[in-house]
This record gives C-alpha cells, sequence and structure tokens, in this order.
C-alpha cells in the first residue's frame, strides 16, 4: 500500500457540535461507533491532490513570474490566493502545499 511522506498533514477531521456540553464526533456504522479520522488511504488519496496542485501551481508561478518582481511576492500572493479556494483543503495541507512551492523556487 502507498503511504504519503511523513511530512505530510495527518489531522482528524474537522466538526461543528453546537451545545454547552463537550461532544465527540463518531461515525455508525452497522451499529457500531467509530472515531472519524481519516485512514491510510483517504490521506494518500488527499496527498495525490496536493502533489497535483503543487505540480499545477509550479507551472503556473513559471508563467507568471515577471523579471520585476521576487519569487517571494509571487509565492506570497499565490498563498494568499491559495487560502481563499474553496478546494476543501485543509490550512496544513495549504501549508504543505506552500512549502513545497517555496523548496522548488527559493533553495
Amino acid at each position: 500500500m502507498k503511504q504519503a511522506p511523513s511530512d505530510f498533514p495527518r489531522q482528524h477531521a474537522f466538526s461543528a457540535l453546537s451545545g454547552a456540553q463537550p461532544k465527540l464526533n463518531v461515525l455508525e456504522i452497522d451499529g457500531r461507533y467509530y472515531l472519524d479520522h481519516p485512514d491510510e488511504d483517504e490521506i494518500c488519496q488527499r496527498y495525490d491532490v496536493c502533489v497535483d496542485l503543487v505540480e499545477q501551481l509550479i507551472t503556473y508561478c513559471e508563467k507568471k513570474k515577471q523579471p520585476a518582481h521576487s519569487w517571494e511576492a509571487l509565492l506570497n500572493a499565490v498563498a494568499h490566493s491559495l487560502s481563499q479556494k474553496p478546494w476543501g483543503l485543509t490550512p496544513d495541507e495549504n501549508a504543505w502545499i506552500m512549502k513545497k512551492l517555496k523548496a522548488h523556487f527559493i533553495v
């Protein structure tokens, strides 16, 4: 089975559970309750999506780069834009993507 690298974010799903009492987010499957957290297959799927996005953003940045602007300025603009997209990425996944982009362009 393929695994995502150890630096890729692995976090529990987010839930909004209202009320004053503490709550535990669980899934009911066949009458049994399980903690709602991603398994390795789900993490690998998210990793594949993020890797694909990194590759697309590398191509985008190479086309978008202007000689008068620094890589840092372009990557800051990309990071801001990425954080505004409704793509269902977590903040940790966005940070991982930007880390990979910075490693590619800024040595």
